[in-house]
């Protein structure tokens, strides 16, 4: 009978061990990879050697199992990736919400969602996120913690 319950035990453990091993989706590399979950805000970008104007809105980033989503200053958005080590597929078209805003933020929007469709890498140090692509960066901090209401 002791035999039985060490060996339900161990095949328990052998279990548990398995379904936390694919615990990293993608093969995300974890010092190059945001935590899933987490949020972080633009700080800074360039799209063809241009600057974008971060200060016309706020544009926040997302990253869930398999995808980058957020706001982009307007509208909600999904780019659906696929993240191993620091590089980024994109297996699907961005999508959003379809709201009109000041003609400022919707210029941001627009760069920004451009940079996104087209990122190819991914690089975290620190407490900065760089996404980047042939013409293209988008550089990121952490968001401040949402005050309890």
């Amino acid at each position: 009978m002791k035999t039985t319950h060490h060996a339900f035990a161990l095949l328990g453990a052998t279990l548990l061990a398995a379904c936390q091993a694919d615990s990293n989706p993608g093969n995300i590399s974890a010092g190059d990879s945001p935590r899933s979950g987490s949020q972080w805000v633009l700080v800074a970008g360039q799209l063809n050697g241009k600057p974008l104007n971060v200060q016309d809105g706020t544009v926040t980033l997302t990253q869930e199992k398999d995808a980058f989503t957020g706001v982009s200053a307007i509208n909600h958005y999904r780019v659906p990736v696929k993240i191993r080590g620091g590089n980024i597929e994109h297996p699907e078209p961005p999508t959003t919400t379809l709201m009109a805003g000041p003609v400022e933020a919707m210029r941001l929007e627009s760069d920004y969602l451009e940079a996104m469709s087209a990122v190819k890498h991914l690089k975290r140090e620190g407490d900065s996120l760089t996404i980047s692509g042939d013409n293209s960066e988008l550089q990121f901090r952490p968001a401040p913690p949402q005050s309890a209401r």
